[in-house]
């Protein structure tokens, strides 16, 4: 057998990696096109990574001389702001104009099963697009069409159990009687490091030899995991007009999400019981996911959901405290002063605690309790709002307060000038020059 150069993009993401270890096992030089060369390389140095340089015809086309066959699994499972599907297609083309280039003898393309330009679904017509690219270029190719991949490191079926595991019964769409023939990762490999040794061009659906409705196929993963639960039918969302059928979480901060539904529904739950609150490193470690960047997210749509649109402005019956302190941390090498903090001002209802039956349980038998200074344990704070400033000068302040807080309200603050005018806004306002130790709103910051 000829040892000869094969080139594979992603050979350290999900498929790629079994053709790459195939590949290897033949005795092959492998080389990958990623877009991170600097990533962990889980073949100890023996496959070689080389940026795409998709922006970059001729470094990309350096990168593929002397390969024999090209091996494409790159594709982008769903639009995302920076990058969408018209632009993995775009880059795909670019990547066979340059395998042509380089003359590269085979190229072996990953495809989907039923792609059609005609499709509504960009994924299915950039498929089918890019099909029709690699019967023009005119290299000598193999199209594998496969359905679902499953495997250890697979999303779908992975997902599913997980669903299983902690769900007391298992929803889906419509009847659930629509049908799919699951394919092993490792059989798919096989067949694409087969179809690299052959030179006709063929179109193979890439299918497994088990065929199952979607729900026979939550029932059996059930059964594999010993968490078999009831079978749910959950009617699909469809426009009456045109028929579009639209997902149960578009329009929510839940679209097109990567996390299971009842991730967010914990999430929701921690975020909204946690009366401290919660940092994005808790967070993480509360719902066990695996990046801080996306714990971080979750939290701030989280939290942006929590503000009411609409709502009303508090001190309809209590009194209001409004205070404004800079938050962030120490910054090193920038002297003192007040270096990358944010300016907040914060405006906080003060509710009259009701009298606990009985002792204080948080104190010793017989302790009494002492407060110096604040407000003591006979108040608590009530309905708080909070608002990025760029300063606290009087033209900033004035219509935050406006914006929060109902006319003729009780307020007071510190001996601030810029709440000076207050009481001609209509405000009750009393302005108490902190003395001593009287932290009232600023405890809220730290």
């Amino acid at each position: 057998m000829k040892k000869d150069r094969h080139a594979l993009t992603g050979a350290f993401g999900y498929s790629g990696k079994y053709i790459a270890k195939r590949l290897l096992d033949r005795g092959h030089e492998v080389i990958t096109l990623t877009n991170s060369p600097d990533r962990v390389n889980p073949f100890a140095g023996r496959v070689k990574p080389c940026p795409f340089n998709f922006d970059n015809p001729e470094e990309l086309t350096q990168s593929l001389r002397g390969v024999s066959v090209l091996y494409n699994t790159y594709w982008v499972r769903f639009n995302h702001k920076l990058f969408k599907h018209a632009d993995a297609v775009r880059n795909i083309e670019r990547l066979f104009e340059a395998a042509k280039e380089a003359n590269v003898e085979r190229i072996v393309h990953v495809s989907i099963t039923n792609p059609s330009e005609d499709s509504p679904l960009e994924y299915f017509s950039g498929k089918a697009r890019l099909e029709r690219a690699l019967a023009d270029s005119g290299i000598s190719h193999a199209i594998l069409r496969p359905t679902v991949l499953f495997g250890k490191e697979d999303i779908l079926i992975n997902n599913i159990a997980w669903a299983l595991r902690r769900l007391p019964v298992f929803g889906v769409f419509g009847s659930g009687e629509y049908r799919l023939q699951p394919i092993y990762v490792d059989d798919i490999a096989a067949l694409a490091v087969e179809q690299g040794a052959k030179r006709d061009n063929v179109t193979i659906d890439a299918i497994g030899p088990e065929t199952f409705t979607y729900r026979e196929l939550v029932n059996v993963i059930g059964e594999a995991i010993g968490k078999k639960r009831p079978v749910i039918s959950v009617p699909l969302l469809e426009c009456r007009q045109c028929g579009q059928q639209v997902s149960l979480t578009a329009g929510t901060i839940m679209h097109r999400t990567r996390q299971p539904l009842p991730v967010w529904f914990w999430a929701a739950y921690l975020v909204t019981t946690q009366t401290p609150g919660m940092s994005a490193l808790q967070f993480q470690k509360q719902l066990g996911i695996k990046r801080y960047e996306t714990a971080f997210l979750m939290l701030h749509k989280l939290r942006a959901a929590m503000v009411r649109p609409g709502r009303d402005r508090i001190g309809a019956k209590w009194l209001v405290e409004v205070d404004e302190t800079y938050v962030g941390g120490a910054t090193q090498g920038d002297g003192r002063g007040r270096h990358h903090k944010t300016l907040v001002v914060g405006m906080v209802e003060v509710l009259p605690r009701k009298k606990a039956l009985g002792p204080d349980p948080n104190l010793p038998s017989g302790q009494r309790p002492q407060h110096r200074g604040g407000h003591g344990r006979g108040f608590i704070a009530g309905r708080l709002r909070l608002q990025v400033i760029p300063n606290r000068k009087q033209e900033t302040l004035e219509p935050t307060v406006l914006a929060n807080i109902q006319e003729k309200a009780e307020v007071r603050t510190d001996g601030w000038t810029g709440y000076d005018n207050l009481h001609k806004l209509g405000y009750k306002h009393t302005a108490v020059p902190v003395r001593g130790d009287q932290p009232r709103l600023t405890n809220i910051f730290q």
